[in-house]
Order: structure tokens, then C-alpha cells, then sequence
């Protein structure tokens, strides 16, 4: 799940935790669009204390913190 997010885009992910297990981890990334259709991936996380059993909840949760990661971490550091 990705989508574009102040001028990045921002992805959710779900991280098996085990090929037998029903959980997932929540992970996710922060990208920037590049020259030529070109994408590169700033910053990437798996929050392997964080699991959840319904894999869309582990993306939209990871969709989250990207933004939030975004948000706290990339914007505050250019001000």
C-alpha cells in the first residue's frame, strides 16, 4: 500500500512473522520521486514488537507511522 504524501510517497507494509504464524509485523518506508520516473527509498522500518493478525491493519497501521516519520523526523530536521 503506498501513496503519495507532501511531496514523498509513503508505503505500508505487512512482514510475516513466521510462515506459520497468523501474525504480522507492520513495516513501511518513505520514498522520494526522482528524475525520470525514477523512485528512492529514504528510510525503511519494521516494528517487530508491533503484530497484528489481519495483514490490511499491519499496512494502513505501517502507512501511518510512515507519515508520522515524515512528518516528526524529515520536516523537522529541514526547519
Amino acid at each position: 500500500m503506498m501513496q503519495p504524501y507532501k511531496g514523498y510517497f509513503v508505503k505500508g507494509s505487512a512482514l510475516m512473522v513466521h510462515p506459520v504464524s497468523p501474525d504480522y509485523f507492520v513495516g513501511g518506508s518513505v520514498l522520494v520521486p526522482g528524475r525520470s520516473g525514477s523512485v528512492a527509498e529514504i528510510t525503511r522500518f519494521q516494528l517487530q514488537r508491533f503484530t497484528v493478525s489481519i495483514k490490511e491493519l499491519a499496512e494502513w497501521f505501517g502507512l501511518e507511522v510512515a507519515q508520522i516519520v515524515l512528518d516528526e523526523y524529515l520536516y523537522k530536521r529541514q526547519n
